[in-house]
């Protein structure tokens, strides 16, 4: 199967694994409807899969700070995603990106809107056993160029990626899909 290329905001690089995979625009309802359905389905996961909201930048310190020891959440990591001699302007600008656990599903829809508010966020769930190389792997380089994040050579993730200060698109929201062959959690999404 042959990757995306959803540039300028990166790419999929479909695996064997890969059931599905889609970027297109959405409206907002499409958006609050799949991170319901995804909030219901993480209810019923059990410890062998976890779930991850990335907040792919445009955030302040404060908003990650207030994440940090919040009940049913884990703050993995937040950083700048200004490098080189930019990164100064980070104290000027909302340049965080994020990576945040979610332990309570119920806190998922609150955590993706607010991550993904004027900005991009990605709900990543998949095997538990590579969790230490996904959260290693986008502290070391925040802003990938593969969305999968090397979970395209698996087939039980699912990774739903939304821009929602998305210029190019009519709706200003664009959505990037991709669907494990043995997602942990089953959805119907056309």
């Amino acid at each position: 199967m042959k990757g995306l290329n959803v540039k300028p905001l990166g790419e999929f690089r479909a695996g064997g694994g890969t059931f599905a995979q889609w970027d297109r625009e959405v409206e907002e309802c499409v958006v609050e409807r799949r991170i319901g359905e995804l909030g219901e389905g993480l209810e019923g996961l059990c410890d062998e899969y976890v779930c991850y909201v990335f907040g792919m930048g445009a955030k302040s310190k404060s908003v990650y700070r207030k994440l940090k020891g919040a009940p049913g959440l884990h703050l993995a990591w937040h950083r700048t995603v200004l490098f080189g001699t930019s990164k100064w302007l980070g104290s000027l600008v909302h340049s965080q990106a994020g990576l945040v656990r979610v332990n309570d599903a119920t806190l998922l829809r609150d955590l993706f809107f607010e991550l993904a508010d004027h900005s991009m966020a990605g709900v990543y769930i998949f095997s538990a056993s590579r969790e230490a190389r996904f959260v290693e792997s986008l502290y070391e380089n925040p802003t990938p160029g593969d969305f999968l994040v090397g979970l395209g050579g698996v087939n039980d993730y699912l990774v739903y990626v939304v821009d929602a200060d998305n210029y190019e698109s009519s709706t200003g929201i664009y959505e990037i899909v991709s669907i494990g062959k043995n997602s942990p959690v089953h959805v119907n999404w056309e």
